[in-house]
């Protein structure tokens, strides 16, 4: 079985920039007993690269400001080893992946989901866009974990 490294940051205090804290608290309920690592932040930091270069699977969560709320896009993430940023509020996924490599000579494939945003105003909840794209995220999510080698558990009889 692949390790696997699900990071969802974003501000959970400012409605749809609590998208990755929402989908890693979805996933880790679906997967909670799967030895996946999750991880909720406020933004990216340079001492999650170790969490990183100890996945076979990096996974980034994060919400966006564009034009169509509830868009749901994913790109492949590869490793940038440019200088690091005068702050960490400029750390992005390819950077954080360049950091396990150079740091601990370690790159596991690595995928950014990100979901345009409707209201990011103060508030705990998310918009209905944004809600309905997490639930195909979630699903999105689901099934590259699959074709990465991560088997999800299923239990049969009742609860």
């Amino acid at each position: 079985m692949k390790r696997i490294v699900i990071i969802g940051y974003g501000n959970p205090l400012r409605m749809d920039d609590g998208l990755g804290w929402h989908v890693v608290d979805r996933l880790g309920e679906k997967f909670h007993s799967s030895g996946i690592t999750f991880i909720r932040e406020h933004q990216l930091l340079p001492e999650m690269a170790e969490d990183i270069a100890a996945a076979d699977v990096a996974v980034f969560i994060d919400a966006r400001e564009g034009d169509s709320p509830g868009h749901i896009q994913n790109e492949e993430v590869r490793p940038k080893t440019d200088p690091p940023a005068a702050f960490s509020h400029t750390l992005t996924p390819a950077r954080l992946l360049g950091m396990a490599a150079e740091y601990y000579d370690a790159v596991p494939f690595g995928v950014l989901y990100t979901v345009t945003g409707a209201d990011f105003g103060y508030g705990e909840h998310l918009s209905t866009p944004v809600k309905q794209a997490a639930g195909k995220l979630i699903r999105q999510i689901t099934k590259c974990l699959t074709q990465h080698g991560h088997r999800q558990r299923t239990y049969s009889g009742t609860a």
